[in-house]
């Protein structure tokens, strides 16, 4: 069964803040608990009618900021020095938390789970990651993971 809900933050593929969205009961307790969504009611639709004016003025704001971001990151490449096993696999998958901390030391601000990864990364070498910044503004970045042992003899 589906049910009503309406969004209090942009949720990427669902809608902008505002918006109202139908989901299956437990997503949209789960939204809830994430402070992502409102259940729809009829108070809370009036009220949502009443903000949607401001929340437009915010959202203008925060794409200006996100096309920013995104000429920060364009072309940007991360290399991550890891610790390998003796056939070149790392010790720890690389996840997101990862991906977040190399960007910050580069002055950008990204939340974790704004951090899309194709696939587990495991082994060294060359990857691209989705970096989703808001609305439809998002942004592949080049991750190259290597070796912390010098090979160098």
């Amino acid at each position: 069964m589906k049910v009503d809900y309406v969004l209090k933050k942009a949720l990427r593929k669902r809608g902008d803040v505002g918006d109202l969205i139908k989901v299956a009961k437990g997503y949209g307790r789960y939204l809830e608990a994430q402070d992502i969504a409102h259940r729809a009611t009829r108070e809370i639709l009036k009220e949502i009618e009443e903000k949607k004016a401001n929340w437009k003025a915010q959202s203008l704001e925060l794409e200006k900021e996100a096309s920013k971001v995104v000429e920060k990151i364009e072309g940007m490449k991360i290399v991550l020095k890891r610790k390998t096993s003796q056939n070149d696999k790392l010790y720890e998958t690389i996840r997101p938390e990862h991906i977040v901390e190399a960007l910050l030391q580069k002055g950008i601000k990204i939340e974790k789970r704004n951090v899309y990864m194709r696939h587990q990364i495991k082994n060294l070498g060359t990857y691209n990651v989705l970096i989703h910044i808001y609305g439809s503004y998002e942004k592949d970045i080049e991750l190259e993971v290597i070796s912390d042992v010098d090979i160098s003899v």
